[in-house]
């Protein structure tokens, strides 16, 4: 009898050793995921911002800041920031290529943000985060004094302070739920429209 309370005792306690190894190892497969999702989300985020070479073609792809905010007003004579609100910005840029001068618009759309030119969709969507300040422009004029009332001194708008909150889901919602963002500051001066 003590023999086969031993042996119960010991399958009871194996048993419970077991199931505790296989939630162990369900807890670390979902905190890997989520990591590797994190640093998904941050190399992401810095091509969109930056740009990327593309490894099949070489082919530089460019980014919003070194493909279109630093072009923000070249080769324009008159008006080149055309709308300036907290979740959206539009201006002008002549292309370099075509020789032609095209209209390039940053904006919000139902928690994404997109980039047009001449009204067709160029770059994105990319998901932001749910938070309600996920894409913020605020831009400031020659002795970088922040600019409140925009549309009544979008000539004064010589740089812009970009905040932008990226977001993705995690790997299961009840193990290691973590909303994973990826928040990026960028300062970007308009040197055209020094010139």
């Amino acid at each position: 009898m003590g023999s086969l309370l031993d042996a119960l005792g010991a399958v009871v306690i194996g048993g419970l050793f077991l199931v505790a190894m296989f939630n162990a190892l369900s807890n670390v497969q979902a905190v890997g995921y989520n990591t590797n999702i994190q640093t998904t989300l941050n190399e992401i985020s810095e091509r969109v911002i930056s740009g990327t070479i593309d490894d099949d073609t070489g082919e530089t792809i460019p980014g919003i800041s070194n493909g279109y905010l630093s072009k923000v007003g070249a080769g324009i004579d008159s008006l080149a920031v055309l709308l300036a609100t907290d979740s959206t910005f539009q201006f002008r840029i002549k292309d370099s290529v075509s020789a032609s001068i095209d209209t390039i618009l940053i904006y919000k759309e139902n928690d994404s943000l997109k980039l047009m030119r001449n009204g067709s969709m160029e770059f994105g969507p990319f998901e932001l985060s749910q938070n309600s300040d996920n894409l913020k422009f605020t831009y400031y004029d020659v002795n970088e004094n922040e600019i409140t009332s925009t549309q009544d001194s979008l000539s004064y708008i010589r740089s812009v302070r970009i905040d932008i909150e990226f977001f993705a889901n995690t790997y299961r919602g009840d193990i290691d739920k973590r909303v994973i963002n990826n928040k990026i500051v960028l300062w970007q001066y308009f040197k055209n429209l020094y010139l």
